[in-house]
């Protein structure tokens, strides 16, 4: 039996049914009581995705899982300040490698490019969570997410051919403009919340 905390509510469930009962409670949640699901905490570990798999491999030793579920707005705040918190940390980063580094690909550039890489994908991700949220703030980043998906290609080819030239001109001209125009939207829509929540 794992023990399954939904709300306040504590049900303990059969191994082989528990992914199942969490479906069903998820959707119950969501037309009950309008909220969306947001992640579950197995024995204290959030988990974001591939729930079921998480679920299977560790079947035999989970002894609690938690449905944290959120309405629209929590959710989308909860995104908003993570990419934010992103951005914050890998604009000044991003700056600081293509100005000290121009055209050195030592093992410190290769590790910032995989970090990059990492987070164009969180950003895709959060992304198509607000636009799965049917959020307008979706609407806020989706200009600079077209444009990583333009972009992306080009520098994935510069990287494999181990372009030096291309892959800090995809950088300096087209990656860094996109994080900054991407990082002051979010600020702008971060800050005119915590606005509203202070009004209201």
């Amino acid at each position: 039996m794992i023990i399954v905390k939904v709300s306040e509510e504590i049900i303990n469930v059969e191994e082989t049914k528990v992914f199942q009962f969490i479906v069903e409670k998820m959707n119950q949640l969501s037309e009950n009581e309008d909220l969306v699901f947001s992640h579950l905490i197995i024995d204290g570990h959030e988990v974001y995705n591939d729930h079921e798999n998480y679920i299977n491999q560790y079947l035999h030793d989970i002894k609690l899982i938690e449905l944290e579920m959120a309405s629209v707005e929590e959710l989308t705040n909860d995104i908003l300040n993570s990419l934010k918190l992103y951005l914050d940390r890998a604009v000044p980063t991003l700056e600081l490698m293509v100005s000290e580094n121009y055209g050195e690909m030592s093992e410190s550039f290769w590790t910032n490019m995989v970090d990059l890489t990492d987070g164009i994908q969180a950003i895709m991700q959060f992304s198509e969570s607000l636009n799965a949220l049917d959020s307008v703030a979706f609407h806020t980043v989706k200009e600079e997410q077209k444009c990583l998906i333009n972009i992306l290609p080009q520098l994935l080819d510069a990287l494999e051919s181990k372009d030096a030239t291309l892959i800090f001109d995809l950088l300096s001209f087209e990656i860094v403009p996109i994080f900054e125009a991407l990082q002051k939207k979010v600020n702008d829509v971060v800050t005119r919340k915590k606005g509203d929540s202070i009004e209201n």
